[in-house]
């Protein structure tokens, strides 16, 4: 995906971000600072403050949670970013994956 294609409209978005709730999922971009790398993953809004939201990564052994910008463009509603996230939630101990 080229950096221009990661842009969304801002009307589409303001409405998007206005609809959201604690407990919605959304798409949200995660940096990785052991492998330096940024890639989007899936979320949950746990606050919402004035002017930002509280979340947190679904399915994240280590926890992490990020306080983002209302209007920031590192969200994007669920699905439309990552798209291979569901057979995730389905992992189980045993389970063969190929990581890098």
């Amino acid at each position: 995906m080229q950096p221009w294609q990661y842009y969304q409209p801002e009307s589409v978005h303001h409405e998007f971000l206005q609809k959201l709730v604690p407990g919605d999922h959304i798409d949200l971009l995660k940096y990785d600072t052991t492998i330096k790398k940024a890639y989007w993953s899936r979320a949950e809004i746990i606050r919402r403050n004035v002017g930002s939201l509280d979340l947190q990564f679904l399915k994240d052994t280590r926890g992490q949670s990020r306080v983002v910008d209302e209007d920031s463009m590192e969200l994007a509603p669920v699905g439309t970013r990552s798209t291979d996230f569901e057979w995730r939630l389905e992992l189980k101990v045993g389970d063969l994956v190929d990581c890098c």
